[in-house]
């Protein structure tokens, strides 16, 4: 899971590097482009979309990591608090190694926090939503469609790269846990 994450996170970060490089796939000249405001609400959308995606997600993880740790603990009840580093079976000796990895992962993926990932994107939705508004705005008084080309560039990137930011930084701190979940089991 560890790598999974480790992964995930050098992708968003080789992605983080197109944004602030020049763009490769230019428009030729004469190709009429779509409507930026029917572009930028199909990306606010899509944003949406993926915003609620990434939050079900973590709290998918989240519930079954709890229901291991519940099914464990009614199989085989502590000795000691829950909240304990390292807990023990009723009978006195130490916990199977399962037992402390269905606990210990339980406390991770509660300890886990992708608030700022979340945050990060609604404000990339908010930027864009604005940006949207401000094109249709400009569609109908006819102003320089260069001039709000350039900011909806401007806008995008800026909301890109935190919402970027924010998910590196998710996929580093969950790879860090599932490696320290596994170095401590590997300890004992």
């Amino acid at each position: 899971m560890a790598e999974c994450h480790r992964c995930q996170k050098r992708t968003v970060d080789e992605a983080k590097l197109l944004l602030f490089s020049p763009s490769t796939a230019a428009v030729p000249v004469g190709v009429p482009l779509p409507r930026a405001s029917r572009v930028a609400a199909a990306l606010e959308s899509e944003l949406r979309n993926w915003t609620s995606r990434l939050a079900a997600w973590v709290q998918a993880q989240r519930c079954y990591a709890r229901a291991l740790a519940g099914w464990i603990r009614r199989c085989a009840p502590p000795t000691l608090d829950a909240k304990a580093p390292t807990p023990s079976r009723s009978g006195g000796g130490p916990a199977p190694p399962v037992y402390a990895a269905c606990v210990r992962w339980s406390r991770l993926m509660d300890s886990a926090s992708e608030a700022a990932a979340i945050e990060g994107l609604e404000m990339f939705v908010a930027g864009v939503a604005s940006m949207a508004a401000g094109h249709k705005r400009e569609e109908e008084e006819v102003e320089d469609p260069r001039r709000a080309a350039e900011l909806g560039a401007k806008v995008v990137c800026a909301g890109l790269a935190v919402a970027v930011g924010a998910l590196a930084e998710l996929a580093a701190n969950s790879a860090e846990g599932y490696e320290e979940l596994v170095r401590t089991l590997r300890s004992g």
